[in-house]
């Protein structure tokens, strides 16, 4: 490669990324960016308040590091980062996200599309193959296959220019520490931009995650939906119907797919289920009546799997639902998990995941 070509591979981009307390991500996102056939040409790290200060030796690229001194979220943390970058163009990733060689290259012509607001690709999760990894990619990659425009984009990675995120006025007043990228993107299309992914290249996200994690932020999503149509007057037995018609699909699928995945499905089902009974009784007052039920009906449905029902006690606590399990009654209102999930929920189903017990518990 000649000295006069080289520019031609720095076009203005500007790398942001994101930390807290896991460094190691960070370093290898920046180790991945050698073998990029494009490379942008400065990269900003923010530092959400690790309690080791981020740093970095790595010299490839003009480095910039922006510390909070406490942590204040994902949604604050990218705030700092998009508007801190001056650049053309800002690729704003997840530290755990990890692009094709060619990624830049070739995102690049459609963000500079003048009614492109975010241009990326499909974000598919790649984390290994323990069954928390394999049920991760099979429920949460995100719009496998789907090119050309979308109405949502995953926050893992965008590619955008700078004038979008001003002229959109970045993530306006929102506060919330998740759902800033569904945020974003309704911002976006109520502005007139265009989403637009392309399946020309590829991104994955590399981060093992534990069940109760995958829980929690599988929910931040699909939860920021239903509680918005909450809030917005929709009545709580329309979302309460859509929640578990989604899950009925879901299990469907994992049923075929593995056995395994049933379990990580029913765990959500029984957490996302309680969150939104607890999210409606702060308005709806009869709500909380049926914030116990979801704990107390799964406990019900797996009477007859002892290792099973252990494992699930376990993993609520870790979901920090101890205390919802202490109001289980049978006086109060019960949701009949066992009529509603049995077609895809089988006894066969139960008995085999009561002796996958011993695996699961190893993650």
């Amino acid at each position: 490669m000649s000295a006069a070509a080289a520019p031609a591979l720095r076009p203005d981009v500007t790398l942001v990324t994101y930390t807290c307390d896991d460094a190691d991500h960070t370093h290898a996102l920046l180790e991945s960016v050698g073998a990029w056939s494009v490379l942008p040409r400065r990269v900003i790290v923010v530092d959400d308040g690790s309690a080791i200060p981020f740093a970095s030796g790595w010299s490839l690229l003009p480095l910039s590091i922006i510390r909070h001194a406490e942590n204040r979220g994902r949604t604050e943390a990218k705030r700092t980062g998009l508007s801190a970058a001056t650049s053309r163009f800002i690729l704003s990733m997840d530290n755990d996200v990890r692009l094709s060689h060619d990624w830049l290259r070739t995102c690049l012509p459609l963000a500079a599309t003048p009614d492109v607001g975010i241009a990326a690709t499909p974000l598919r999760h790649a984390s290994g193959d323990s069954p928390a990894a394999r049920y991760t990619a099979h429920a949460y990659s995100l719009q496998m296959g789907v090119s050309g425009d979308v109405s949502f984009v995953s926050g893992g990675v965008w590619l955008l220019r700078s004038e979008v995120w001003r002229n959109a006025g970045g993530f306006g007043e929102y506060q919330e520490q998740y759902g800033e990228d569904a945020r974003f993107c309704e911002r976006l299309l109520a502005g007139g931009y265009r989403l637009v992914l392309t399946t020309d290249a590829q991104a994955s996200e590399v981060r093992l995650l534990p069940r109760h994690v995958i829980v929690k932020r599988g929910w931040r999503w699909h939860g920021y939906h239903l509680k918005a149509a909450l809030d917005a007057g929709r009545p709580l037995d329309e979302a309460c119907n859509v929640l578990l018609h989604t899950l009925r699909e879901r299990m469907e699928a994992s049923g075929r797919a593995d056995t395994l995945f049933l379990y990580f499905d029913l765990l959500y089902l029984v957490y996302a289920m309680t969150d939104l009974f607890r999210h409606a009784a702060a308005t709806r007052p009869a709500a909380a009546e049926y914030v116990a039920a979801p704990c107390t009906a799964a406990r019900h449905l797996l009477a007859d799997y002892p290792e099973l029902r252990g494992l699930l006690c376990e993993d609520l606590e870790r979901l920090s639902m101890v205390h919802v399990q202490a109001e289980d009654a049978t006086e109060k209102p019960l949701l009949d998990l066992a009529l509603l999930l049995r077609p895809v929920l089988t006894s066969a189903h139960c008995r085999m995941l009561e002796e996958a017990v011993p695996l699961l518990r190893e993650e």
